[in-house]
């Protein structure tokens, strides 16, 4: 990412990367020296990757209010300050239940105020798992889970499988216009519509 300002100032070509170390980095992209670096524990060496998950669903970039969103492997959402690495606000419980069979294998989607997590199993489809997306409201300075879109609703928690691995990027959704609307207490749709040209 171009021009990003940092701590002191000073503006610069920036990469943001995630690591199975449950780790956050940005980096120079001229000389690849670390900016700064955030750790959220170790990692608990379950699933499918060796050593453990770690943050394997990559960071999305908040340009214009100069945040970083990255889903740590506790299942909670981190905001960060692009320019520091700081925390923004307290550390958002996004899955909230089997945090070690259920994860956020695929990137994180920003579509103006709001983001978008995608979750599967361990990579080993250890149960309990279901997959689901989470679109969080993170217009304001505090992020808030706003609704739950369950991938296969049609059997029953917690073993409901379905999830969204994606593995190596996001779902593609970044050009469209999404809108999640819940219907009844068990049903929920999602509406995509492409933009108007």
């Amino acid at each position: 990412m171009n021009a990003v300002p940092l701590a002191g100032g000073q503006t610069r070509a920036v990469i943001i990367a995630a690591t199975a170390g449950n780790s956050i980095y940005a980096l120079l992209a001229s000389s690849g020296k670390q900016i700064w670096q955030r750790n959220f524990g170790p990692s608990d060496g379950t699933g499918a990757v060796p050593g453990g998950f770690g943050i394997n669903g990559s960071p999305v970039i908040d340009r214009t209010g100069g945040r970083v969103f990255a889903v740590s492997q506790d299942g909670q959402l981190r905001t960060l300050s692009l320019a520091d690495g700081s925390d923004l606000s307290s550390p958002l419980p996004v899955i909230t239940s089997n945090q070690t069979t259920n994860r956020v294998l695929g990137g994180l989607n920003l579509i103006g105020g709001n983001l978008y997590i995608a979750t599967a199993s361990d990579g080993n489809d250890t149960a309990p798992w279901r997959g689901r997306i989470f679109q969080v409201d993170v217009s304001g300075a505090t992020p808030s889970v706003v609704a739950t879109f369950v991938v296969v609703p049609s059997v029953p928690a917690p073993n409901g499988g379905g999830g969204i691995w994606g593995t190596g990027g996001s779902p593609s959704i970044q050009q469209l216009d999404v809108s999640m609307r819940q219907r009844g207490p068990i049903r929920r749709r999602v509406t995509l519509r492409m933009p108007a040209a």
